[in-house]
């Protein structure tokens, strides 16, 4: 039961990240006799920052024996050869060992907390065998992969003799043959190594060549002239390091910042630089280099800046924590890794339990608006320069505005569009641009002179305003009213219009029956009869249209004046508390067949119209006061409609009178 008690608060409670913020070398491989630097890294924080640090070695049980820690304890095999020195306003402190011996290979910890089982970080440590040399024994160092030439001098005497060069092994008893002047090449160098005698008959010496040097020609070589024991001979030591085991370190914040600095040598410094991401063990993926490439993962995040003597500076903002992994940075006339070329290593590590504040990565705004840019910094740092650049590529950060003023160069281009105000406390200071065009958008940095890891990087994003909208924003009252105005009479208008065709064509029907009234087309007093209905139909007709005309104009007028006044005042309700006092005269109006103004009975044709009392009359008279403007239209036209029914049924009873 308690087992599935625990397995139900697993499943609720979301799964918290063991990884350590301790953060050192994986690995350090040394020769007997040397001595190790070790970094470690830890999060930054007052209680970090004060806490004791240790280093540490991990025994068989698990336990792990200290042998130095802060302030001040060296245990006595370390008594005279090692120091810890702690650089809190940098978040690292560094353990300094020297002659090594190869009994302390083995595994350690660096780590903070009052006993070894607090916080810390595994280091693998790794001492080869010293080389012992004879005395006489030159030294040459070379790169892998480069060419070496050696002088062996001899004397006129083994002139004519076989000169050679061999290889001793690790117990100095036997020395293996390599190459010698009558043709023996050792197939293990191949086609690598060969014997060239400068000064022809005169010479003095010869020259050993090896080409494409590799890990494994390392070691203790003898060039030789003549014979035993009158041979002119030479002992030289060749040394091809490894690469380098353990990489440079970076360690940065989540969401915070990072600077890596790349120092190369001069012979390339017109080359083109890089920094490139390690995808496996053989590829590696360009981050950004100065040809204008930037990987879509960093875009608005990286920055490339150039220094002295082919050395440069990778900035990586907004960190993230796919960022962590290995990196190399380097030159080529291509911009990215070249075989042959020599790089150096990088190892990056994001801090998942970052200090820096979480803010906005992505900003909206509206084309002619304003936003804020919030942008946090260190509060102790009050004094410090506040800045925001823009990015533009992964070579430059244009800044645009600062708290010590305005950049002379963007005064002119954002006319007092920016400006920069500094708050005394939670340690953010705010940009806000103001009257933003579509041009504004894209990535910004905020930045200070002070703690470069707490660098940010915002997106501004701007829409283009709704064409609506700018027009009633740009001109009060005008065209924006106006079409909303001619949308609303164009729906109005032809409804009235087929309401006063629909009643006079029913007022033309037959009193009596409600049939059409019809003639005898074969009579001439039919036809005689049918020109006078004509005649004297059209000229009331027209009568009737002008006064509509009339009528009409002025419900349009009214109605525009109703619309004008919800449109400017963009769309308030403006109802006087008299409008609100009868709803029913609210649905009358709605409906004029229900109105109890309406004059209209509609039942069976005898009584077209109903009369109108008394006690109606002084009932709309006492209500006249409290009528809107919408109502005297609607009462117009009510007033409109009665009318044209009145001359209509006048014209048709006229010719069957006749």
């Amino acid at each position: 039961m308690m087992l599935f008690f625990l397995s139900c608060l697993l499943a609720v409670f979301p799964a918290v990240s063991t990884k350590s913020p301790i953060f050192g070398p994986q690995d350090i491989s040394r020769e007997e006799g040397g001595s190790a630097s070790i970094k470690c890294f830890y999060p930054a924080t007052n209680v970090n920052k004060h806490t004791r640090k240790y280093w540490c070695r991990q025994g068989p049980t698990g336990s792990c024996v200290t042998l130095i820690s802060s302030p001040t304890y060296v245990s006595k095999d370390y008594e005279g050869r090692a120091k810890l020195t702690d650089f809190p306003e940098s978040n690292y402190f560094v353990v300094e060992i020297s002659g090594l011996t190869k009994d302390e290979s083995g595994l350690y910890k660096c780590g903070l907390g009052n006993n070894n089982r607090g916080l810390s970080f595994d280091v693998n440590l790794k001492v080869d065998k010293a080389v012992v040399l004879p005395d006489d024994t030159e030294v040459y160092k070379a790169d892998l992969s480069e060419n070496l030439q050696i002088d062996c001098p001899f004397s006129r005497t083994n002139f004519f003799k076989k000169k050679s060069v061999c290889k001793k092994t690790d117990q100095d008893q036997e020395c293996i043959p390599v190459i010698d002047s009558e043709n023996y090449i050792n197939p293990a160098y191949g086609n690598r190594v060969a014997l060239r005698y400068p000064g022809g008959t005169g010479g003095t010496h010869f020259i050993f060549v090896i080409n494409q040097l590799q890990l494994t020609d390392t070691g203790i070589y003898v060039c030789q002239a003549g014979d035993l024991p009158d041979a002119d001979k030479k002992n030289f030591y060749l040394q091809v390091p490894k690469p380098k085991p353990e990489p440079e370190l970076a360690y940065g914040d989540l969401r915070g910042s990072v600077i890596i600095d790349c120092n190369l040598d001069p012979s390339v410094a017109n080359d083109a630089k890089f920094l490139c991401k390690k995808n496996n063990e053989k590829g590696c993926n360009v981050v950004v280099n100065t040809m204008g490439v930037t990987d879509q993962a960093f875009q608005g995040r990286v920055l490339l800046t150039p220094k002295d003597k082919g050395s440069f500076s990778v900035t990586i903002n907004g960190l993230r924590k796919e960022d962590a992994g290995h990196y190399l940075c380097g030159a080529s006339s291509y911009g990215e890794p070249q075989e042959g070329k020599s790089t150096q290593a990088w190892q990056l590590f994001v801090n998942e339990e970052s200090t820096v504040s979480l803010s906005s990565s992505v900003v909206k705004g509206v084309e002619g608006g304003s936003v804020d840019v919030h942008c946090p910094y260190n509060p102790r740092e009050r004094n410090s320069v506040k800045s925001l650049c823009r990015w533009e590529d992964g070579n430059n950060c244009q800044v645009l505005v600062q708290s010590d003023g305005l950049p002379q160069e963007q005064i002119k281009t954002y006319q007092g569009r920016l400006s920069l105000n500094e708050e005394s406390r939670n340690g953010i200071y705010t940009v806000k641009f103001n009257q933003l065009t579509t041009k504004d958008a894209g990535f910004y940095w905020c930045q200070t002179n002070g703690d470069r890891r707490r660098m940010s990087v915002v997106e501004l994003k701007v829409v283009e305003a709704p064409k609506d909208i700018s027009q009633m924003n740009a001109v009060p009252g005008e065209k924006a009213v106006e079409s909303n105005v001619r949308e609303t009479e164009n729906k109005a208008i032809p409804d009235a219009d087929l309401v006063m065709e629909d009643r006079a064509l029913e007022g033309m029907k037959n009193p009596v029956d409600g049939s059409s009234s019809s003639t005898d087309t074969g009579s001439s007093a039919g036809q005689g009869g049918s020109t006078t209905v004509l005649v004297s139909t059209l000229v009331p007709l027209a009568l009737v249209l002008a006064v509509g005309a009339v009528a009409l104009g002025v419900a349009r007028a009214r109605h525009r004046r109703n619309v004008d006044r919800i449109s400017i005042r963009s769309y308030k309700t403006d109802i006087s508390m008299s409008d609100l006092e009868n709803p029913r005269e609210f649905g009358a109006n709605d409906n004029p067949g229900a109105s109890p103004f309406s004059q209209e009975t509609p039942v069976d044709g005898n009584n077209e119209f109903a009369t109108i009392t008394d006690d109606t009359m002084e009932t709309m008279e006492s209500k006249e006061a409290k009528r809107s403007s919408k109502e005297e239209a609607d009462m117009a036209y009510t007033n409109f409609v009665l009318q044209s029914n009145n001359i209509a049924a006048n014209v048709q009873d006229r010719p069957s009178e006749v």
